[in-house]
This record gives structure tokens, C-alpha cells and sequence, in this order.
């Protein structure tokens, strides 16, 4: 682990890809909110009554704009949701997926548009989609974006209300019901006229603590100080806290899951050994303690300043700056943490002895790759080319673990999209593999709500 960092934004998993705006060699069209949306054509749509459309088209009702590729495993699992909201909500709402077709070096998009249209053809399928999607390798780079999920919300009016990287439900509700955002929808991942990118934080500088005097003001003279504030957007992570300095740590921003997650467990839980990656909630309000990345959620900074962290960034100071922050978040919330060894599922990755001999590698130079519908390896470790690829595929935190008793590597083809579980799982069994449910026992990180102040231990 590296130890002069704790960088909790790496929790938050999102799809990132570069922008291709220079690429086209276009001028980026600055977007503001609450202003109108500039005029877009689409060019290139399908599984709709038109196969063009522009701006004016959508007025009457809300429209979403999801952008999202072909390696966007994020984008892909959100789909299914946003196709109930088109169904649900079809009076009010048109949802439009975006599908991004860069182009190689020659500016050519054939490629990526074979590739992206057969993904969606496929999904559509499985999932019994009916989405329009308009394929489009020009407004990524109009409108600067610089990775996906991006989402633009944009009312009846042609007015542009949000950029986010997820929409629930509840918060569509309220757009549709009171015309306004729920929450400051963040600008999120864009990039400016001058090609440098939008943040959130374009006034944080990294070389002073936070929150004092604008940002800092006479930290020799702070011996110190550790503090807890709410902030109101996310926003792009260029100008996130960046970790433990010379004397002063500042985290931010992190959600209320994420905050606790650092100080009981440290950076992707790393400074915890055998950890159970899912928080077991015994509290009455579990949805303060959602790990998704909802706008809508409250994110919160913490800073502090020791003469501790003067002396180094060992790991001793880290589990220092943790044991502080503990306490800090304990005084405020209330809630009851603690690390705890628990009997947790998991599921056992089990194999015929002659599945084994089948999918033992024949060598050769290492491939891994996916196409719509396909996951091969060439030559992989069995933990990178099957547990991980199922473990990406539930995006649920499953515990899986090797018991087929090989440990080497493989050459296998599985017929199934590298994010379908069940498909993946049903490929395997062909092959005389299985996953069996079992028990284990693993430290897990614990929350519960505080007891009544008229209750005494025993």
C-alpha cells in the first residue's frame, strides 16, 4: 500500500474514458445551468419513429440525455432503470440513450459504431429494452464531456436543469412534479472552451488545509484541528482531497457510507485484513448509508491538522489520523461502529477434475478481451479470467473464492456479456464448473444506531 496517500475517491467506481473534443477539432459550446440547452442534431437514430432529431423535437417534456460507451460497465447496468422510467413515465419523459462512437486515428467511426450497435442490439435482448438510442460521435466533443455516465436533465422547456452521473427515481419525481432539480445537480466531468476541465473544487489548493480563511491561514500556528463539513456537490475529482500532507489530511467529498468506510477501514479497506466488503447496517434508516454515487446524496469533508502528521506519513500516523476521525464522526452522527468477525455467504467456485484438464492454458502470449456476447482468455490467471470477471459482472460485492484446487492459468471462452452474472454463471456449468453457496467467517464493518440516552450498559 502506498503510504503517503489515503485517497478514499477511488471507492467510487465510474466508468472514465478521454475526451475525443480535440480529436474532432471542435469548439467546445460551453453549457450552463438553468440556461437553454445549445441546438444538437442527432443524426443517426434508431428504435424510433424518427431517425433524426434535434432539440426542438424533445420540447414538451423532460428529456434525458444518458451518454455512455462500450466499455461503460456502469452505463450498461443502469439501463434496465432507466427503461422503467421511460415506461413508467412516458407522458412526462423522453429518454434518450447516447451512444458514443469515437473515432480511430484516420477520424473514422465505422468501427465503433459496429461494435457499440451490436452491444446494444444484444443488451436490448437480454434485458427487453426499449430505449431509443441515436449513435453519435460529435456531441461528446461539443459539449466537452470527459467521461461517462453523464446524464444531462433538460426540461420541456429547452432549459438544461442538471448534469449528473446517476438519476434516481425519487429524484426524477421531483423534477417532473416541481420542475426543479431536487439537489445542486454538479457539473460533472466537463471540460472547458480552453481544454482544461470543469471542477468543482477550482478554488481548493492542494498545499493548504481546507475551510480556513478561504483555504488557509497561518497553519504554522495551528497546533490542532480536526473538522467535518457538508458540501454541496461532488463534482469532478481534479481538486478532491488528495490525502495526508506535511501536518494536515483533508478527505473529501465523501458520502456518509464512504466516510465511515475510511475511518473504520482505511482506503478500499486495505489497513483491515480478511474484510467483508459490504457494511452489515443495523440501524433503522439505512438509506443515510447508501454506497451508490446518487446525486442526491450528502457529501461531506473532513480535515485535520496534527503535529503528528509533522513527523511523517508512516503507516502509525495513518491509523492515528483514523482513530481521530472515529471519534470525530461518532460525536456527530452518533451512530455505533466496530469492526466484528461474522459468518458471512460467499460463494465457492468449485470444477470436475476433467473441467480443469479442459481449461488448463496451452500457453502462449496472455489475451484478454470481450466482444457483444463474448469473454475469452488466452493464458490468464483462473482468478483474473472467472472470479474476477464474475465478481465485475454482479457488481454487488460477492465474495467468490477458488476451490477447484488449480491455481494456474487458463484458456477459456465463455458465450455471455461480460456483465450478465447469470449468463457467465450458466456458461460455466457447461464447462463442469459451479458456484456453491457457503458460510465463512470475515471482519466486518459494523454500524448501529446509538442507544437511547435513558439506556445503561449492563
Amino acid at each position: 500500500m502506498k503510504k503517503n496517500a489515503i485517497n478514499p475517491m477511488l471507492l467510487i467506481l465510474f466508468c472514465f474514458n478521454l475526451t475525443y473534443a480535440q480529436n474532432l477539432k471542435q469548439a467546445i459550446v460551453p453549457l450552463e445551468m438553468g440556461k437553454p440547452m445549445p441546438h444538437f442534431n442527432l443524426t443517426d437514430v434508431r428504435y424510433h419513429a424518427d431517425k433524426q432529431l434535434n432539440l426542438e423535437n424533445f420540447k414538451g417534456k423532460w428529456l434525458i440525455l444518458d451518454f455512455w460507451s462500450v466499455n461503460c460497465s456502469s452505463c450498461i447496468k443502469a439501463m434496465p432503470k432507466y427503461d422503467h422510467f421511460q415506461k413508467e413515465y412516458t407522458d412526462d419523459i423522453q429518454v434518450m440513450l447516447v451512444g458514443i462512437t469515437p473515432p480511430d486515428k484516420n477520424g473514422d467511426m465505422s468501427r465503433s459504431l459496429i461494435l457499440l450497435s451490436k452491444l446494444y442490439n444484444r443488451l436490448r435482448k437480454e434485458y427487453d429494452l426499449g430505449l431509443s438510442i441515436a449513435y453519435d460521435g460529435i456531441l461528446y466533443g461539443k459539449f466537452g464531456i470527459a467521461g461517462v455516465p453523464c446524464i444531462m436533465i433538460i426540461d420541456p422547456n429547452g432549459i438544461l436543469q442538471g448534469i449528473t452521473n446517476s438519476l434516481s427515481e425519487e429524484d426524477l419525481k421531483i423534477f417532473i412534479s416541481t420542475g426543479k432539480a431536487p439537489v445542486k445537480f454538479e457539473k460533472y466531468r466537463l471540460v472547458k472552451a480552453d481544454g482544461g476541465r470543469v471542477s468543482a473544487f477550482s478554488n481548493y489548493k492542494k498545499s493548504e488545509p481546507i475551510l480556513l480563511k478561504g483555504n488557509g491561514e497561518g497553519f504554522s500556528k495551528v497546533l490542532y484541528r480536526s473538522m467535518i463539513s457538508e458540501i454541496e456537490t461532488g463534482g469532478y475529482w481534479e481538486n478532491s482531497g488528495s490525502g495526508v500532507q506535511d501536518g494536515y489530511a483533508d478527505i473529501f467529498p465523501l458520502t456518509l457510507y464512504q466516510l465511515y468506510s475510511t475511518a473504520y477501514t482505511g482506503y478500499g479497506g486495505l489497513m483491515v485484513t480478511n474484510l467483508y466488503p459490504k457494511m452489515i447496517l443495523e440501524t433503522k434508516d439505512s438509506l443515510q448509508f447508501s454506497d451508490g454515487i446518487r446525486s442526491s446524496l450528502k457529501k461531506y469533508a473532513y480535515s485535520i491538522i496534527s503535529t503528528d502528521l509533522k513527523q511523517g506519513t508512516s503507516l502509525e500516523n495513518l491509523k492515528k489520523v483514523q482513530l481521530i476521525m472515529q471519534m470525530d464522526i461518532k460525536n456527530y452522527f452518533g451512530y455505533n461502529a466496530a469492526i466484528e468477525v461474522r459468518k458471512v455467504p460467499y460463494l465457492r467456485l468449485v470444477a470436475k477434475e476433467k473441467a480443469i484438464l479442459k481449461v488448463k492454458s496451452r500457453g502462449g502470449a496472455p489475451q484478454a478481451g470481450s466482444e457483444p456476447g463474448i469473454v475469452a482468455y488466452k493464458n490468464y490467471p483462473i482468478h483474473s479470467a472467472i472470479i474476477e470477471s464474475l465478481k465485475t459482472a454482479s457488481g454487488q460485492g460477492l465474495i467468490i473464492r477458488n476451490e477447484t484446487g488449480y491455481d494456474g492459468n487458463v484458456d477459456i471462452r465463455l458465450n455471455a456479456n461480460y456483465m450478465n452474472f447469470d449468463g457467465l454463471r450458466t456458461e460455466l456449468r457447461k464447462q463442469g464448473f459451479d458456484l456453491v453457496p457457503g458460510e465463512v467467517e470475515m471482519k466486518c464493518l459494523v454500524i448501529r444506531d446509538p442507544k437511547p440516552e435513558n439506556e445503561t450498559a449492563n
